[in-house]
């Protein structure tokens, strides 16, 4: 049986992208401290299930892992156009190429929540999936206490389609989470043109 997931042949380039507010762009290696500082964060760590960074080789090996351009995948870094502050992070991963379908994430400096940033950004992001990549589907999974979340994905078209109950455990308890999908007519029929 042949896995199709993150196909090793077929490198993604996802461009340097500018929109109305914000600039999405491969991370530089200097900017490996905005790794640390960023997930750093409780806030933003608890929504996504993982231990805070500390030191600065955990935030090297998160460069290597989840930004480095690899095949089946990518990550970006948000950086706001008025400043250059980098202010979180998205991309597309688990890249099944047969079945043309991948996994939204990303993360966003509690500083900025509410702003429109997220949005904005997600936008370009599964435009890029369906037109560039092909992809028939884009899968996102979210807290079921993250109402901020929940309602981007819900903006953007997605549909629940789950949840799986007590997924993942980190700050003493345990946590739901549900699983959307968005196919490209369900992006659309949400008023986003591709």
């Amino acid at each position: 049986m042949t896995d199709n997931t993150e196909d090793q042949t077929d490198p993604i380039v996802f461009p340097r992208t500018e929109t109305e507010r914000l600039i999405l762009r491969h991370i530089e290696t200097d900017e490996i401290p905005f790794l640390l500082e960023h997930y750093g964060k409780d806030e933003i760590n608890k929504e996504l299930g993982y231990d805070n960074l500390t030191r600065m080789e955990e935030a090297e090996e998160y460069l290597e892992k989840y930004f480095r351009q690899r095949s089946g995948a990518f990550r970006t870094v948000i950086e706001l156009r008025s400043t250059g502050e980098l202010v979180g992070t998205i991309g597309l991963h688990l890249h099944d190429l047969r079945d043309r379908r991948a996994e939204m994430g990303y993360d966003l400096n509690p500083d900025h929540w509410g702003e429109g940033i997220m949005t904005e950004a997600a936008v370009e992001i599964v435009r890029f999936g369906f037109k560039v990549m092909g992809l028939h589907r884009i899968e996102a999974t979210a807290d079921e206490a993250n109402a901020r979340s929940l309602r981007l994905l819900e903006r953007l078209g997605f549909v629940l389609e789950g949840t799986s109950r007590d997924k993942h455990f980190y700050l003493d308890h345990h946590h739901n989470e549900r699983f959307y999908g968005l196919l490209k007519q369900d992006f659309e029929d949400a008023g986003y043109r591709l």
